[in-house]
């Protein structure tokens, strides 16, 4: 059976949460670009992927690309935190 989960990102415990998920199995996440609704942003759940080594289908420069220019069209911040970080 695949499990999904959606996480919110309340009090910063989302990837917490999210890392809880992996170590349990879940391997599908349903986020939001950026967090913009208050659901754990995708190029974060990307991020720690990365760090932990899980293999992902979606590049993370694109997700970052694409939280970048969704912040210019908001004209705001976005909730997402790792859509700054630099991609090494």
């Amino acid at each position: 059976m695949s499990l999904r989960v959606r996480l919110r990102d309340r009090h910063g415990l989302g990837l917490v949460n999210a890392l809880t998920a992996m170590k349990s199995g879940v391997r599908h996440f349903d986020t939001t670009l950026g967090g913009i609704d208050g659901v754990l942003a995708c190029e974060d759940v990307q991020f720690l992927a990365d760090r932990l080594g899980v293999a992902c289908d979606s590049p993370r420069a694109a997700l970052v690309a694409a939280a970048a220019e969704l912040e210019r069209h908001l004209g705001g911040a976005l909730p997402g935190r790792t859509y700054r970080v630099p991609i090494s």
